[in-house]
C-alpha cells in the first residue's frame, strides 16, 4: 500500500516525532494517512505510540484503527489501545473491550475504565449492561488494581454510594500502587455532591501517607480538585 511505501521512507526517529507533534495538536488528515501502516509497524514502540496519540482523537475511523492493537503481543500495546478506545462512542468498541476482561490485570484495569466511558456516552440500556457486566467481573477479580477501577466506573454508571465508599477505602490500601491508582481515579468521580466527602478522605490520607509516589499524586489530585474551584 502507498501509506507503507511513504511510511518505509521515514525513520524510526521521524515517526516518533511527527507523534509527538500529534500529541500536541492532532492532525487527522496526517493521522489518516500515515496510523494504518504505523498499528502495522514491526517496531512496538511505534506500535505503542500510535496507541498512545490516538487517545486525544474523537474521529471514530482513527479510533478503530486501534482494534488489532486491542489483541498485540505486546502488553503495554494492549494497555494503551484499551485506554485510547474509552474516548471512542461504537457500540463495536465497547463488545470488543468486554472480551478483554480475561487478560493481564494491567489490561484489565484500564478496560474496566474504558468500558464505562464508552457506555456512558451510549445510553441507560448500556449502561445497565455495564453495570451488571462489571458487576459480575468483580465477583471474580482478585487483583486489587482491577477492583478498584471497577469501584470508580460501578460509581459513575450507578452513583451508588457503596461504590465510593468502596473506593475510598482503597486509599488506605498496603500497596502503594493501589493507592496511586485511587487517587488518579477520584479526579473521574468528583461531583458538587461528593466532593465534601473526598475531600475529607483525601486529607486523612496526605497526613499519613509515606510514599513519595502517592504523595505526588494527592498533591496533583488537590491541584485538579482545586482547578474546578470544588
Amino acid at each position: 500500500p502507498k501509506e507503507e511505501k511513504e511510511m518505509g521512507k521515514l525513520s524510526f526517529y521521524q515517526k516518533l516525532d511527527l507523534m509527538d507533534r500529534w500529541e500536541e495538536q492532532p492532525n487527522l488528515a496526517q493521522m489518516k494517512r500515515y496510523c494504518p501502516a504505523f498499528i502495522r509497524c514491526k517496531n512496538g514502540e511505534v506500535r505503542l505510540r500510535t496507541a498512545q496519540v490516538l487517545a486525544n482523537v474523537e474521529e471514530e475511523s482513527l479510533l478503530q484503527l486501534l482494534y488489532p492493537l486491542v489483541n498485540d503481543p505486546e502488553e503495554l500495546v494492549r494497555v494503551n489501545a484499551c485506554d485510547s478506545l474509552g474516548s471512542s462512542k461504537s457500540p463495536a468498541s465497547y463488545s470488543l473491550l468486554a472480551t478483554k476482561l480475561q487478560d493481564t490485570p494491567l489490561v484489565r484495569s484500564y478496560v474496566v475504565l474504558s468500558l464505562a466511558d464508552i457506555a456512558l456516552s451510549l445510553g441507560e440500556k448500556l449502561q445497565e449492561e455495564c453495570f451488571h457486566l462489571l458487576l459480575e467481573h468483580l465477583q471474580t477479580e482478585e487483583a486489587p488494581g482491577v477492583t478498584i477501577g471497577c469501584y470508580r466506573s460501578l460509581y459513575l454508571l450507578k452513583r451508588e454510594e457503596r461504590y465510593l465508599d468502596l473506593l475510598l477505602r482503597n486509599l488506605h490500601h498496603p500497596d502503594y500502587r493501589v493507592r496511586c491508582a485511587g487517587f488518579h481515579l477520584l479526579g473521574d468521580i468528583v461531583t458538587p455532591s461528593n466532593c465534601r466527602k473526598i475531600k475529607q478522605a483525601v486529607l486523612e490520607c496526605s497526613k499519613q501517607e509515606e510514599s513519595v509516589a502517592v504523595s505526588s499524586a494527592i498533591n496533583n489530585f488537590k491541584k485538579e480538585f482545586e482547578s474546578k474551584g470544588e
